[in-house]
């Protein structure tokens, strides 16, 4: 896997928050392989960044194209082939959505802080928290640094990460 890593067994295999399964896959080489890339902004990401802005601005045929030419960019990047097949059956002609935009760009994220980002910003694509989960809700925030509550207290308000940002009330 690209994502994930199959475990001993040569499966994919999740293990439950908190527990200490031994056996639960590990991250694939894409995230966390040696020669895996650190990535500022991609190709990709500019695709639906330029996708957003054009059916914001209802301009559809715009933001199909850079859709298109965003996930067609993220499946090259982390499978180092075309996979034209896919594409055509899941990606090419499928009437583009906000929703659609937001999740790929989602996935060609993964392992940036842009896919938290722009699901703070949008709520897509949809997650549920954990009914486990040690918090009920989706972080919207980081904690302030234990620095910044040391010296700058006086300043710090009193929050919890699942409350909300200023700019998103």
């Amino acid at each position: 896997g690209f994502y994930v890593a199959k475990d001993g067994d040569g499966d994919y295999t999740g293990s439950v928050i908190g527990s200490q399964n031994g056996n639960a896959s590990h991250l694939g080489d894409f995230i966390a392989g040696a020669t895996a890339p650190t990535v500022m902004m991609s190709y990709a990401e500019l695709k639906f960044i330029e996708a957003e802005a054009n059916f914001m601005l209802g301009n559809t045929p715009e933001a199909q194209a850079a859709f298109e030419a965003g996930v067609t960019a993220s499946v090259l990047k982390v499978t180092g082939a075309a996979n034209t097949a896919w594409l055509a059956g899941n990606i090419i002609g499928v009437p583009v959505t906000l929703e659609l935009i937001m999740t790929q760009k989602y996935l060609a994220g993964c392992g940036t802080n842009t896919a938290y980002v722009d699901f703070r910003r949008t709520g897509l694509p949809a997650l549920t928290p954990h009914p486990d989960g040690v918090l009920p809700a989706i972080p919207k925030r980081f904690p302030y640094a234990q620095d910044e509550i040391t010296y700058n207290g006086e300043n710090v308000p009193s929050v919890n990460i699942s409350d909300k940002l200023w700019w998103d009330k």
